[in-house]
């Protein structure tokens, strides 16, 4: 049994009572299926609940230890994995990837972003393994569905490369690099496409599949025993139903998405795991992780990461200029925070309180596209981690957690 206690970690009990009463008021609305929340200060596990259902239908109640999709949260896992080897001088923060993965010498740039495929310049320079942990690498992205940001000739080749080539990691590399680059490595923030580089990077690096090194470089160390990309039989009836909001109506129905069910973690281990979405964690599996980054790379004497790189990894790299050319809507989220390596880190707690919520600076973290949800304020020594699995998430009631969590602060 996890021992919670608000008191020791400075933090009001009656408040976070109140906060309990509120998530509850959503799912008993219908607004939310269900949900766990974790807040952990100083050093103590202030507050751990789970709210509603982890499968309406079979009335299975949602548990502290429920299993989740994470999406997104698997991305600040591949960038310590990639770390790890900088560490190990396996290769450099800003060393060109084509020593390792040469299929992209001599890749060319778009002469403009939104133009013909055949209409290049030359590449100012190489890629590097910061330029794709920090979404920089000039790599676009898939075929946006949402408005602001319409189909390209080259979102349209990356979209097709992943649908010819999903499943065979070495053929996808090869037609991505085949494709030229949006913008010039290191000068535009463009977010998708550069972890599942980094997966191929660090397979070839390590010889070792990208499923087990991640469980050899973080879960093992961390004690992150529910992490994974495949869920096991045995632990099947923990992990929760996926669903999604019916279009202009408030009804919350199974997630019938071809995307998330081809990707669904109950098969077998898939041929090309992916570093930017796939794995599967808890709550309290994600709390470890965070702690290993808050500490500066250590937990519970294990180094998992250098105190320098880990200090790196939770710093913006973005420039103004880059990140006051993010379309709407993004940029209204990313007014008041930038990206770090594999993250979002605050720079601005007053535009990122009016735009996202509550936070101090420096605070990182990030979330997945199925509600999870997860930030690490070194200032406050506070962790707070939300989740639960709807598709296009209810901001409201991820806001409402993360400020009420800060309005609990007593000491």
């Amino acid at each position: 049994m996890t021992r919670v206690s608000a008191g020791s970690a400075g933090m009001s009990a009656r408040r976070l009572s109140a906060l309990d009463d509120e998530i509850a008021a959503v799912v008993a609305r219908g607004d939310l299926p269900g949900a766990v929340g974790l807040i952990y200060r100083r050093g103590e596990i202030a507050y751990l609940r789970a709210h509603g259902w982890q499968d309406v239908a079979g009335g299975t109640p949602m548990r502290p230890d429920t299993l989740f999709q994470i999406m997104s949260m698997t991305k600040p896992v591949t960038a310590v994995c990639a770390l790890t080897l900088v560490d190990q001088g396996l290769i450099g923060l800003h060393e060109p990837i084509e020593k390792v993965l040469p299929e992209f010498r001599g890749q060319r740039v778009l002469r403009h972003p939104h133009g013909d495929l055949d209409d290049t310049i030359e590449r100012t320079r190489s890629i590097t393994l910061s330029d794709l942990l920090t979404f920089r690498a000039g790599i676009a992205t898939l075929v946006s569905p949402h408005p602001w940001k319409p189909p390209t000739p080259v979102t349209s080749a990356i979209t097709a490369a992943y649908d010819e080539h999903g499943d065979n990691s070495e053929a996808w590399l090869r037609a991505v690099a085949s494709i030229p680059l949006e913008t010039q490595p290191g000068s535009a923030w463009s977010y998708g496409t550069g972890s599942e580089v980094v997966t191929i990077l660090a397979e070839r690096i390590s010889g070792v599949p990208y499923p087990e090194l991640l469980s050899q470089r973080i879960f093992e160390p961390l004690g992150m025993v529910d992490t994974c990309y495949v869920v096991p039989a045995g632990k099947q009836h923990r992990l929760a139903t996926a669903y999604e909001r019916q279009p202009d109506t408030p009804t919350i129905e199974v997630l019938t998405s071809e995307f998330f069910t081809e990707h669904r973690p109950t098969a077998v281990t898939p041929p090309f795991p992916r570093g930017g979405y796939g794995l599967v964690s808890t709550v309290d599996d994600y709390l470890q992780f965070s702690r290993m980054l808050l500490a500066g790379g250590t937990l519970n004497g294990e180094r998992v990461l250098s105190r320098r790189l880990a200090s790196l990894m939770t710093t913006n790299h973005l420039s103004d200029q880059q990140r006051a050319a993010l379309p709407a809507p993004v940029v209204d989220s990313y007014r008041g925070q930038g990206w770090g390596l594999g993250l979002q880190v605050v720079i601005d707690p007053a535009l990122h309180e009016q735009y996202v919520g509550y936070a101090s600076r420096g605070s990182f973290g990030f979330s997945g596209a199925l509600g999870t949800w997860w930030q690490a304020d070194p200032v406050e020594q506070m962790i707070q981690i939300f989740m639960y699995q709807l598709l296009s998430p209810d901001d409201a009631v991820r806001q409402l957690f993360q400020n009420r969590g800060y309005e609990a602060i007593d000491e």
